[in-house]
């Protein structure tokens, strides 16, 4: 199946990217889980003394700017494929994914289309496609009994799910360009979401169980173990955990319960000297503070919380980067002075951080290239306007 809705305004070559029909799985790509070619070691990486634009440059982290985009099935759109397609196929995932960086030159790279569904999908739940421009499902909880929980088994990176499916890609897409690339791995809280659903979820959290706390506590193991075997496979994970914000989770009880959970996950990271992206969307203003003493190495001040009072927080963690986003409604409008007012307004927040960058959010499937391009842009004559000064 063809996506019936190709981005306007690419070269000719994105369309003869990949013929008409989802390619069939490459097995060498697919087996290719050590560091591909010209994979650049982490160490690049470790902050240093640098104002955040040098920053960004030296780590490539944007080819124009400071501001880049967060990519995920909009890379599907970029090759002419839907989102099911891509996130099926190992050889499209590392195509699409390529594609997108090559236009943004954005990095992170994450090999991924639906983040939040790969552990899930592996324990034994059903993904399937929505509409051509909608990132894949799940179709109902695992489980109605969060005791049942407990009985899963650990995940091994080279043989569950579609695992070795984001390795090979990764590994792809680290041959050929000297970005960070990063596997996605869901977060303790938005794994519990996948199994038991929200509302049961919501339901225990409101309860607040010692069986809850136990719940958590036991995937934040098998997480954080599933971290440490694609560190040592040469990959870097990215914890996604938008599950954990508010309004779900209190302030409260990420404090008590998610806290100590989330920590454990990101001491995979901290124990290999790879400090961890940890993405949590949602009102975390309200556990700022708690949420970045975890230890994360990287994290996004989304659109949709205080972004003032989050950034405020974030000054006393001056090592750990801050992508501060503009909402994806705004760039999905299309409209230039809308963006370059939103950028206008979140540059002086994202420079006032050591490690401030300005970001879009996650980039709609059918966002037009020339959008995110032209904000690009704007950011990088901001720059350099205030670098005059």
């Amino acid at each position: 199946m063809v996506c019936s809705q190709r981005i306007q305004g690419l070269p000719d070559k994105t369309k003869s990217t990949v013929g008409d029909e989802p390619a069939a799985p490459d097995k060498k790509l697919q087996t290719r889980l050590t560091l591909g070619p010209g994979r650049k070691p982490y160490g690049k990486y470790q902050f240093k003394n640098l104002t955040p634009v040098a920053w960004a440059k030296e780590h490539s982290l944007v080819k124009h700017s400071i501001l880049y985009p967060a990519v995920l099935e909009h890379a599907a759109a970029l090759i002419g494929k839907t989102p099911w397609e891509v996130s099926r196929s190992a050889t499209l995932l590392a195509q699409a994914h390529i594609r997108a960086h090559e236009i943004y030159a954005h990095s992170p790279v994450v090999c991924g289309i639906d983040v939040y569904h790969a552990e899930v999908e592996a324990w034994g739940g059903e993904v399937r496609p929505q509409s051509h421009a909608q990132t894949p499902a799940l179709t109902r909880p695992l489980f109605e009994n969060v005791s049942d929980i407990l009985n899963l088994p650990a995940l091994d990176p080279e043989h569950n799910g579609r695992f070795p499916m984001f390795c090979a890609a990764a590994s792809a897409i680290s041959g050929k360009f000297s970005c960070e690339v990063q596997v996605p791995v869901g977060g303790p809280v938005s794994l519990a979401i996948g199994l038991l659903g929200f509302e049961n979820l919501l339901l225990e959290f409101a309860e607040s169980t010692a069986a809850i706390g136990a719940v958590i506590a036991f995937l934040a193991r098998h997480q954080a173990g599933l971290c440490a075997k694609l560190i040592a496979l040469g990959f870097r994970p990215a914890i996604y955990e938008s599950g954990a914000a508010p309004p779900l989770v209190s302030p409260e009880i990420f404090q008590r319960i998610v806290a100590p959970a989330l920590s454990e996950v990101l001491q995979a990271g901290r124990a290999a000297g790879r400090p961890l992206t940890c993405i949590i969307g949602g009102n975390v203003a309200l556990i700022a503070e708690a949420m970045l003493r975890c230890g994360p190495g990287y994290v996004i001040c989304p659109a949709e919380t205080d972004q003032v009072a989050f950034m405020r927080a974030a000054l006393k963690f001056p090592e750990i980067a801050v992508r501060v986003n503009m909402p994806a409604s705004v760039l999905a409008s299309g409209d230039r002075m809308a963006i370059n007012r939103t950028i206008d307004r979140l540059l002086p927040l994202a420079l006032d951080h050591p490690r401030g960058l300005l970001g879009t959010g996650v980039v709609p499937f059918d966002c037009q290239p020339a959008w995110v391009l032209d904000a690009q842009r704007y950011a990088g004559q901001r720059i350099t306007e205030i670098g005059g000064r």
